[in-house]
């Protein structure tokens, strides 16, 4: 299955996050992305509380129950391998993070799921390969520019 998620985020090539919009309301958002020909989505995990993170997973659940036969769903801001297992457990497919957490990347290739680190520096990202991610999001992106990115992908 890993490999397929692969394939799509390189047809596709773009993910659109939701953030802080739950059950049916995610659903129809859901929906109106995939008529619109958007079809990976990525619920971002809310860091307030473990019932907010809950929440996500509920609603990762009801989206893969309604929609997974023609999307993919991933959760995003994760942070621990717990939360790598709350995805896992209600469905997603690709795991999404802020950061360049190697216990994270380790656990989410571990459950056949993709693996979307954050990084910014050259070693973070090249960590981030040495650690099993299928693909490197340049975050925080918006502070550095397309000479920065020019400049990083040259070496590596």
């Amino acid at each position: 299955m890993r490999e397929e998620i692969i394939q799509r985020i390189l047809d596709n090539k773009v993910v659109a996050i939701v953030r802080g919009i739950y059950g049916e309301d995610c659903l129809n958002l859901a929906k109106a992305l995939h008529e619109g020909g958007v079809n990976l989505l990525e619920c971002t995990f809310d860091q307030k509380s473990h019932e907010e993170r809950l929440r996500t997973v509920e609603t990762v659940k009801l989206l893969v129950k309604e929609l997974g036969d023609v999307m993919a769903f991933g959760t995003g801001t994760v942070t621990t391998v717990e939360m790598v297992n709350m995805a896992k457990e209600a469905g997603a497919q690709f795991i999404v993070s802020p950061d360049t957490c190697e216990e994270v990347i380790r656990a989410t290739v571990a459950a056949d799921m993709v693996s979307i680190p954050g990084a910014l520096t050259p070693t973070e990202v090249a960590n981030a390969h040495r650690f099993g991610a299928d693909f490197v999001k340049l975050f925080p992106a918006s502070t550095m520019g397309a000479s920065y990115v020019k400049a990083i992908c040259a070496p590596l």
